[in-house]
């Protein structure tokens, strides 16, 4: 700046301030979109701007002062309106888009002002934790594909993680935020602008070490996800899966107006299935927000509270908020070799639905195997159709059908692997594989999915699925997944590559939090 000539410096100057001060002025009075959605990435952005302006300009120009005490605050609220879980309500890409501008006003805030709003900061502390468990394996990461996307993008990063996933490990002492830097970094998947944010903010004292207690799972409580993996050996299985309110526990309860702008997608209940170096169960992506483009559950052909109704490309939440209304996770077991998971799914949908009751529960048995049961009450008969996306690459062509393989059972093929989906309830149960049209927006063009549909053959008030996915090896054969009636419950058994599994299932409870897994035993498969 000190060498700049002085015409320049004043062009600058004057530049800045009048139309910083216009930008601040909007925002600080509330005549702006962006005043109070504190979590939107381009709220963001727009802030961050304003706040470097209003530092830079501070003793060159008069009435400043007021500028910076007004970024400082609103830098306060904005933290405070963030959940403690470390997952933005607008999924990973503009999640990180935000976080970049967010972690950038804080430490201009903190070294300016004097003001340490990264201390005690929840969000920034775990913020690592889901970047870690949303990234593919280690050994599968590429610059253009590199994590598992939840809400708007594609799947890698757009801004980051590395500048401020450093700035997290700095302040946090946090090998996990170091490790999670490095494998992007080393892999090309981290942007290239990232990298002179990393200059100011790396330290080398925090090692870069994967953590020898890292879990194999986590439960993201804010947001309701679960991430769950085979092991971090680098070539794991992956999957996720996501039922919480549409921008988090902590915003519903305590904000009237929308926290996180339109990205969020109506996708309660949905599932990501990663295995075998290849997306088995993916979704629509970045797509116009329709239940139906995610893994989840039409009822009567009716989405979720929020999705498209024609006029808007972008999720609404308004009703969702008026109503104080979401779906949660009720119930959670991590364990060595099998987590499991109950969610209520019901509140997601509104009164056209007509639910009584919707619980999904996801019993993921370690290394390769789903099983998702749900239950559906309502007060009438209704017809309940599950989804389920096969991967296509976001401007690429569906070339991976769901084909029949048996009685109830379909099979989605990739290079190195396969995906087996079995309907073990209801009987009959209608399926309907084939292309779903995804209608894109704005740049993110039209494409078309291989899907499969799943739903009762008539209206019932009441219906039970059991679906039970696999990742299996091109050629590998394995034995089709068994139910059997017992007394109590189903007698649930599978076979994996080495192991066979013997499950109860005891549906039907009273209470919507009790667990209806038990007696889950693996044994070893004997070699001859």
């Amino acid at each position: 700046y000190h060498d700049l000539e002085s015409g320049l410096k004043e062009r600058l100057r004057d530049w800045l301030d009048r139309e910083g001060r216009r930008e601040y002025e909007a925002l600080a009075k509330h005549e702006v979109y962006q005043a109070g959605v504190y979590g939107w990435n381009i709220a963001g952005d727009q802030f961050h701007n304003i706040a470097a302006a209003g530092f830079a300009l501070y003793g060159e120009v008069p009435k400043v002062a007021p500028w910076l005490r007004y970024v400082t605050e609103r830098a306060r609220v904005v933290t405070q309106a963030l959940g403690a879980d470390g997952v933005s309500p607008e999924g990973i890409c503009y999640g990180g888009f935000f976080t970049d501008t967010y972690v950038k006003t804080l430490d201009l805030v903190h070294r300016l002002m004097g003001v340490d709003l990264f201390a005690g900061n929840a969000y920034l502390q775990q913020m690592a934790w889901f970047f870690a468990f949303s990234s593919l394996p280690r050994r599968r990461l590429q610059q253009h594909d590199s994590l598992l996307c939840l809400g708007d993008g594609h799947p890698y990063h757009w801004v980051g993680p590395a500048s401020y996933l450093h700035k997290a490990a700095a302040c946090y002492r946090d090998p996990l935020a170091q490790w999670t830097a490095a494998l992007y970094r080393a892999a090309g998947a981290s942007t290239k602008p990232s990298s002179l944010c990393s200059l100011l903010w790396y330290d080398p004292a925090v090692p870069d070490t994967r953590p020898p207690t890292l879990p194999l799972a986590h439960h993201f409580t804010d947001k309701d996800v679960v991430t769950m993996r085979s092991d971090w050996e680098g070539d794991e299985t992956v999957l996720v899966f996501k039922c919480g309110p549409h921008a988090g526990h902590h915003a519903l309860k305590h904000y009237p107006q929308c926290i996180g702008g339109g990205h969020m997608a109506a996708d309660a209940g949905t599932i990501l299935f990663y295995s075998h170096g290849e997306r088995m169960i993916s979704d629509g992506g970045y797509a116009r927000k329709y239940t139906s483009y995610r893994n989840t559950v039409l009822i009567n052909g009716v989405g979720q509270t929020g999705e498209c109704d024609g006029s808007s490309d972008w999720f609404e939440c308004s009703q969702l908020r008026a109503e104080k209304r979401g779906p949660s996770i009720l119930h959670v077991s991590l364990r060595r070799d099998r987590d499991y998971v109950l969610a209520d799914v019901a509140p997601a949908y509104g009164a056209e639905a007509r639910l009584a009751r919707f619980l999904r529960h996801v019993l993921y048995l370690r290394p390769d195997t789903v099983v998702i049961v749900d239950e559906l009450v309502a007060t009438a008969p209704v017809t309940c159709e599950l989804w389920f996306h096969a991967h296509n690459a976001p401007h690429g062509k569906a070339e991976h059908p769901f084909v029949a393989a048996g009685p109830g059972v379909w099979e989605s093929a990739s290079p190195q692997g396969r995906c087996r989906v079995s309907a073990l309830l209801p009987v009959p149960v209608v399926a309907e594989p084939g292309l779903q049209r995804v209608l894109g927006i704005g740049a993110h063009v039209d494409r078309d999915m291989d899907v499969l549909r799943l739903r009762n053959a008539e209206p019932v008030a009441s219906a039970l699925f059991i679906t039970v996915i696999e990742a299996l090896g091109p050629a590998e054969a394995r034995p089709v997944p068994m139910l059997q009636a017992r007394s109590p419950g189903l007698a649930l058994r599978l076979h994996q590559s080495d192991a066979t599994w013997s499950c109860i299932l005891s549906p039907g409870q009273a209470q919507p939090a009790t667990p209806i897994v038990s007696g889950c035993r693996r044994r070893r498969a004997q070699r001859p």
